[in-house]
């Protein structure tokens, strides 16, 4: 969905235009019209969140999310020519609050990092990220072990999915189920239910977790 957004010297959104997209008439084509747009004026250029900035246009989900994410990418283009920073989120600090996060050496198959947990000078747990390939692109999710080894949380980064179906993988009816399971190998559709229609972001997420559990398992020994 291409999509213009003006910003003004003051760092806020003038207004946007949406145009030429192949949106299902009288459903996602409605993102064009002053109704959808027009809750974008005077937004700060920062990045919008679907159903708190701007609701979305009802039965149109994909068009909505869509125009929400280029308005996004938009506004991280407009922040590096502007001279300013993107913003950073620690998920770390987000999914295991901690003082520390010591990132450990080595090199472990499908996994980009593992680190940690330090609070008080002591280990209090460990995360570590995997990554697969899903529809779209790589997919990451970061496993967080208390000290017992059992999956705390995890955080799945997937911005290239498509929205409104494998970009589920991302809330949090598809990221609680993994919660409380142990350190071990699990399998979709048996501890974990896939998104509907979104088979590869599904599978990619689980194999991404795998990984990490692997990895884990190695770092400190211990097994399920």
């Amino acid at each position: 969905v291409p999509v213009l957004v003006a910003v003004d010297a003051a760092g806020s959104i003038v207004g946007i235009q949406i145009s030429g997209t192949e949106e299902t008439q009288g459903l996602g084509s409605k993102i064009e019209e002053p109704a959808f747009k027009d809750q974008f004026k005077g937004l700060a250029a920062a990045p919008v969140t679907l159903n708190t900035e701007v609701q979305q246009v009802a039965g149109a989900t994909v068009s909505s999310s869509a125009a929400v994410a280029a308005v996004n990418k938009a506004i991280d283009a407009y922040t590096v020519l502007s001279g300013g920073e993107l913003v950073k989120v620690d998920h770390r600090a987000e999914l295991f609050p901690a003082e520390s996060y010591n990132v450990l050496d080595g090199a472990w198959e499908g996994v980009a990092e593992a680190c940690e947990v330090v609070t008080g000078g002591e280990v209090i747990g460990h995360i570590v990220t995997g990554i697969a390939n899903g529809y779209g692109g790589e997919v990451s999710v970061l496993v967080a072990f208390d000290p017992a080894g059992t999956v705390m949380g995890v955080e799945i980064l997937g911005d290239d999915e498509t929205q409104g179906l494998g970009s589920k993988i991302t809330e949090a009816a598809f990221k609680d189920q993994f919660k409380g399971l142990a350190a071990a190998e699990i399998t979709l559709n048996t501890e974990i239910q896939q998104i509907a229609s979104a088979t590869v972001s599904s599978t990619a997420a689980v194999d991404a977790f795998n990984s990490a559990v692997a990895a884990y398992t190695v770092i400190t020994g211990k097994e399920a």
